[in-house]
């Protein structure tokens, strides 16, 4: 588990890093008073790296999948995969809990992340514990934010769904963000692992329940391989939004490492992808509740401006590209088909949208690419 915690920032919805202090020999101890935030109003918990799927985009740090496959390939070694699959510290609850209790009055936000939160046995008495910590402290305004790719079990989707139900009867907002930026088939070759039939089931069982302070909300991670299926994942999400009768927001999170997976990557013929995407939220955006998106997060028309943002990144052909993104389209081809190896698949075949694209970046010469200024890239992302 690590923990951040901090007085005065603004929430980033990108998973936080595995940066469990005690595996620093140089980090201070657990009551060294530099560690202490005195009246933090965001905090992240990151209960470790658990997780039931390995996305294409993901690493062993967010994975125990990612974890073991890399060691089972001599990736890494047997410490680091044991110091990435060891359980959490109970020094540091201990001391966690302590601390929170003394703080829990100014807590606006608590997130619980993973891996993916919901495999983890303790998860259920910490979410009754981060409550009543901020019920006996008098918070009535902390949100309890989950991040969670809900690809879990009935039982398991029954339990969120009574612990849900138990925090709405006593007035708690819960923010449920579900990861996915794919929808079908696109969502389960993106995020290997997933059962695209259990996360629509497990989806329709908490909006079914219709709480009154429940927040459900999309992340996706936006990346290079969500591009071309996007418009197709933004027509599930308003159609679910129509059944439903719920605005269901979209927030902005767009994967930065690994760089070669960003959208920036691509060739200019991709933009197309983005005018489409941009127009639907557009038109989705003048239809179906605008005001309610406004008040629990952006509406569609400004995840527009951010696509808008991200697509302007999206310049250069592979004769005109900058060193830099060069050297990031040759590690593309190289990680994907990699990957593509170690898990049984061609990835041409699997990802056709992206065939030619991948074909043409395996020709780029690693040590001799275009020579062009890397400023030019950095500018564009």
């Amino acid at each position: 588990m690590s923990v951040a915690g901090t007085p005065k920032t603004t929430l980033n919805p990108a998973r936080a890093p595995d940066t469990k202090i005690w595996q620093n020999p140089h980090a201070p101890s657990l009551d060294n008073p530099i560690l202490r935030a005195e009246k933090p109003k965001l905090l992240e918990i990151q209960l470790g790296n658990l997780c039931d799927m390995k996305c294409l985009y993901c690493w062993r740090g967010n994975s125990s999948r990612w974890a073991s496959e890399d060691f089972e390939n001599g990736i890494i070694d047997s410490d680091e995969y044991q110091t990435l699959m060891r359980d959490h510290d109970e020094n540091f609850k201990s001391v966690f809990w302590e601390w929170y209790d003394s703080v829990a009055k100014d807590v606006e936000i608590l997130s619980l992340l993973g891996g993916e939160p919901t495999k983890y046995l303790g998860f259920w008495r910490m979410l009754d514990r981060v409550h009543e910590g901020a019920k006996r402290a008098g918070n009535e305004k902390l949100k309890i934010r989950i991040v969670t790719n809900l690809n879990c079990s009935a039982d398991t989707v029954i339990k969120l769904c009574r612990s849900l139900e138990k925090l709405d009867r006593e007035g708690r907002r819960v923010l449920l963000d579900v990861s996915l930026e794919a929808s079908g088939t696109m969502a389960e070759k993106i995020r290997q692992g997933l059962s695209w039939q259990t996360l629509v089931y497990n989806i329709d069982q908490v909006l079914s329940l219709k709480l009154k302070h429940l927040h459900f909300a999309f992340l996706p991670s936006i990346n290079a391989l969500s591009v071309v299926p996007f418009g197709d994942f933004l027509n599930f999400v308003r159609d679910l939004g129509q059944r439903y009768e719920r605005s269901i927001p979209l927030l902005k999170n767009a994967v930065n490492k690994p760089t070669w997976l960003h959208p920036a990557i691509l060739t200019p013929s991709f933009r197309v992808y983005f005018d489409e995407a941009i127009t639907l939220l557009n038109e989705a955006s003048e239809q179906h509740f605008p005001e309610e998106q406004r008040i629990w997060g952006p509406s569609w028309h400004l995840y527009g401006e951010f696509l808008r943002d991200i697509q302007g990144a999206i310049r250069f052909e592979f004769d005109s590209a900058p060193q830099e993104l060069s050297k990031d389209r040759v590690a593309f081809a190289r990680e994907m088909q990699r990957v593509a190896k170690l898990r049984g698949y061609d990835f041409a075949a699997e990802f056709p949208a992206y065939a030619d694209f991948f074909k043409s970046c395996q020709r780029v010469d690693p040590k001799n690419p275009p020579d062009a200024t890397l400023s030019d890239f950095s500018k564009s992302l």
